[in-house]
């Protein structure tokens, strides 16, 4: 593993990104809260921590997926992913997918004034956070990602910082609730359908055939697989695609024999459908592998990590 850094996130602000820090911010505790939205696939996060901080990301849509020195934790549209302090996690070898995402960390150096509470309620919370039993969780409702929504929106129009901080407290409060939820996440006809899905990536997929498996319209199966998944039937089944075809490339397969052999119409679709997920061209990917380095941004492309943070001793 590459040494870990203290990673720092500083003040940006672009069309798809911005980052509040402490000085614009103005809440104890509040390191940072931060917003990102993309079309296209970023480069891996580096492995980091955050010194004496947990961090709270939101998905609101697409997928991601975020590894520890245990595992690898995918999290879909609708989950929250949970970063305790100085744990050292990265987005090894996977991209950043588009998607929407909010983000904010915790610093729990002190509990004097804390999201502007009292000390022992500070004190009882972060006790709280600590004692989370998941690095992901479902959220119960929409209304909950809402709240962290809000919160953003107020910050980032220099509105009370009390109220920002009251949204976050709201937040972390349902969060808590969501984790204690025991509830199957999946319905029957949507497991079906994954099963299905992932043991057919070789074929095309269409989406009217996979509702009239579940016995739904296609607009029915969409919002339903939407609902439970986080994410479209159709970014799923292409990310599934784009992962089995990693391996067919790396095993000597060239682009096309990939293309047609994950069903795509056309090399060129499938080299575009690659890079939206990997940020990298199919055959940059396979240079990238043999070289034995890690999926590098292609020309113009930046990671997260590289515009938005700095690291720190």
């Amino acid at each position: 593993m590459i040494q870990p850094f203290n990673c720092v996130d500083e003040y940006y602000i672009s069309p798809e990104r911005t980052i509040l820090t402490g000085q614009q911010l103005h809440i104890p505790g509040v390191r940072m809260l931060a917003w990102h939205t993309a079309r296209h696939a970023l480069s891996p996060l580096p492995w980091h921590y955050h010194r004496n901080a947990f961090e709270f990301s939101l998905l609101m849509e697409g997928s991601l997926a975020f590894s520890t020195r245990e595992r690898t934790y995918p999290f879909s549209g609708g989950e929250v992913l949970v970063s305790w302090p100085d744990e050292v996690h990265s987005s090894e070898g996977s991209p950043l997918n588009f998607g929407e995402l909010y983000w904010f960390q915790l610093d729990i150096s002190s509990p004097e004034k804390f999201l502007f509470l009292e000390e022992e309620a500070a004190r009882k919370l972060m006790g709280q956070l600590y004692g989370l039993p998941h690095h992901v969780i479902r959220l119960k409702d929409k209304e909950t990602g809402q709240l962290l929504k809000n919160a953003f929106s107020l910050a980032a129009t220099g509105s009370d910082p009390a109220a920002t901080a009251s949204c976050l407290v709201t937040f972390l409060h349902m969060l808590l609730l969501s984790a204690k939820k025991d509830a199957p996440r999946l319905t029957p006809d949507i497991e079906s359908s994954l099963t299905y899905i992932r043991e057919h990536l070789s074929r095309r997929l269409p989406l009217d055939t996979l509702a009239a498996s579940c016995g739904l319209s296609v607009s029915r199966y969409k919002k339903k697989f939407r609902d439970q998944m986080g994410i479209s039937p159709r970014n799923y089944i292409n990310r599934e695609k784009i992962q089995a075809s990693r391996k067919l490339l790396l095993s000597g397969l060239s682009v096309t024999e990939t293309a047609m052999r994950m069903g795509f119409d056309t090399s060129s679709y499938f080299a575009n459908v690659f890079r939206r997920y990997m940020a990298l061209s199919p055959t940059e990917y396979v240079i990238s592998c043999k070289n034995g380095g890690q999926d590098t941004p292609s020309a113009g492309e930046k990671s997260l990590s590289q515009t938005t943070s700095k690291p720190t001793n």
